[in-house]
């Protein structure tokens, strides 16, 4: 075999190792509980608004629960500039709930969580829809 044909497999073998990292690299970035997702700092944080209020739940980047009852949690609601700020109350699980809270259409959404653990913070942002 030739020094070029070896070259050439071994970049082959490299691109189709790369092509397929990122399907192992987080865990699901499917909604669970019928909301949307994003995922920071290894956090993947599920956003669901209805018409009870808002919930959100966390998993880390296996999809393993991560427990509320380890954060404080708030929410912030930009509606055309007018920001309101919201608790995030401990659901039990991995759950946090805001009840009759209601989410316009058009505003952009934060949640930002801090353990209480290490103070760690993770702040993720949805956009309006």
């Amino acid at each position: 075999m030739t020094l070029s044909r070896e070259l050439s497999l071994v970049c082959v073998g490299i691109a189709l190792a790369m092509a397929q990292a990122p399907a192992f690299a987080h865990g699901s970035m499917a909604p669970q509980h019928g909301g949307r997702v994003l995922e920071s700092n290894e956090t993947l944080v599920e956003l669901v608004a209805g018409p009870e209020g808002v919930s959100v739940y966390v998993t880390d980047d296996d999809g393993a629960p991560l427990a509320a009852g380890g954060y404080s949690a708030k929410l912030t609601i930009d509606a055309k500039g007018e920001k309101t700020e919201v608790p995030l109350a401990d659901a039990g699980g991995n759950r946090f709930d805001a009840p009759a809270v209601t989410i316009p259409v058009g505003a952009e959404t934060v949640v930002a969580l801090i353990s209480r653990v290490d103070g760690s913070r993770v702040f993720v942002t949805f956009p309006a829809p």
